[in-house]
């Protein structure tokens, strides 16, 4: 059985794929988020984008129990535009329907992790078979290390650390296969896809935790909740 971590990166996707006992670990890369989970064979995937899309509030109940959990880093969680805003290709028009749905505007950082949100929401929609459920890498990192990790990911402190911790529960990345990763990733989303490949791992064994415990559900019966 495999578990497969995705995180979105430049120009598409990068996934984590391993066995729950993390023997043997490979790093995928693809412009297509359906054709990295088809070529992940992963009964069990993390995804870290939103799954679920509330029709009248942002943030949603999921973003809302993480960021509560994340002291100190609360600004690594995301409010996610309601799904009208998110199926209109037109930023303004977007922030107006958000603000009239949820009281809410639409940062530049939101927007731009929009199309990725759509393509997955349609994946979701139509896959059979595959388990995929919504991650967050700062609060698995945080579950992980024991406490959230405070330094910049994208810093050499906060990837050495982040590192470290990966390779405490037996992911090491300088055994990873990684001749299928594309060059334009950068570190940071290969430990993101990593830690999410540990959550897969934890929630092939049921072993995971859930934010909120009760998932709301958006319009299409999707679960708006986050799992570590």
């Amino acid at each position: 059985m495999q578990v497969l971590g995705i995180d979105g990166c430049k120009g598409g996707w990068i996934g984590c794929v391993t066995d729950p006992d993390f023997k043997a670990v490979s790093v995928l890369s693809d412009t297509s988020l359906q054709r990295l989970i088809e070529r992940g064979a992963a009964a069990w995937v993390v995804v870290d984008m939103p799954i679920g899309l509330s029709s009248t509030q942002s943030p949603r109940p999921c973003e809302v129990a993480v960021a509560s959990w994340l002291n100190g880093k609360r600004a690594s969680v995301f409010n996610t535009p309601v799904r009208a805003a998110v199926e209109t290709a037109d930023y303004t028009a977007a922030i107006r329907i958000n603000l009239e749905a949820s009281g809410k505007s639409i940062p530049p950082m939101s927007w731009a992790i929009v199309p990725k949100i759509r393509e997955l929401d349609a994946l979701v929609r139509s896959v059979k078979g595959t388990l995929i459920r919504e991650g967050h890498p700062e609060l698995s990192f945080a579950l992980a290390h024991g406490h959230p990790i405070l330094a910049p990911k994208k810093s050499a402190l906060g990837a050495c650390t982040r590192i470290g911790c990966l390779a405490r529960h037996g992911l090491k990345i300088e055994t990873f296969d990684l001749s299928e990763l594309t060059p334009v990733a950068q570190t940071d989303d290969l430990l993101d896809a990593t830690i999410m490949a540990w959550t897969a791992a934890r929630l092939s064994r049921a072993q995971h935790l859930s934010f909120p415990e009760a998932a709301a559900f958006d319009a299409f019966g999707l679960p708006m909740q986050m799992v570590a």
